[in-house]
């Protein structure tokens, strides 16, 4: 098992958690078995990109949240920022973060003017 793996699997696994659903309820969410999902989870496998975009749609996440280990060049700083906001993020309802999304929308669009 990649440490890679493994630590796509957790973030995985907790952006799941974080939405109140269960395995069995993300596979059948992406056209995958759960065991496939815990496979997944777990490090002992990775899935394709589809497959983790499909995930990433899923659970409200966006791709570079689980990337982030294989990632060579960041901005460490955004990263430092970036990390605990979706933390808190994933832990509320999706239209609660739906709600969070457009007040900052709101706040980039007068920051631009």
């Amino acid at each position: 098992m990649s440490k890679h793996f493994i630590n796509l699997g957790q973030r995985i696994r907790d952006a799941r958690l974080a939405q109140r659903m269960t395995i069995e309820q993300l596979g059948e969410r992406i056209g995958k078995s759960h065991n496939f999902v815990g496979n997944i989870e777990r490090g002992e496998g990775s899935p394709s990109v589809q497959t983790l975009i499909d995930i990433a749609n899923v659970l409200c996440v966006g791709t570079d949240f689980f990337l982030q280990d294989y990632l060579t060049v960041r901005n460490n700083d955004a990263m430092d920022l970036y990390n605990p906001i979706m933390s808190k993020l994933q832990s509320l309802s999706l239209d609660e973060q739906k709600d969070i999304w457009s007040v900052i929308e709101i706040m980039i669009h007068f920051k631009s003017l």
